[in-house]
């Protein structure tokens, strides 16, 4: 739900990160490293991608939770 939230221009912004960013989120939480997860992101990725990435996911996360308009999924 909150992936949804990502505008055409934090998309571009992001490249090919903004399709991943539920992959970065899942990819932190098992703590995996900023820079392997920058790694899958891109051959030549580093932390800065992964934590462009991560910032991105909690800005969109916490913009869900903020609005209340997050449904319980079915």
């Amino acid at each position: 739900m909150w992936s949804q939230r990502l505008t055409d221009r934090a998309a571009f912004e992001l490249g090919r990160s903004a399709t991943r960013l539920p992959s970065v989120v899942f990819w932190h939480c098992q703590g995996v490293s900023a820079d392997e997860i920058g790694r899958r992101l891109s051959p030549f990725g580093t932390s800065w991608d992964a934590n462009r990435a991560l910032d991105a996911a909690a800005r969109l996360i916490a913009q869900s939770l903020n609005s209340g308009d997050l449904q319980p999924a079915a």
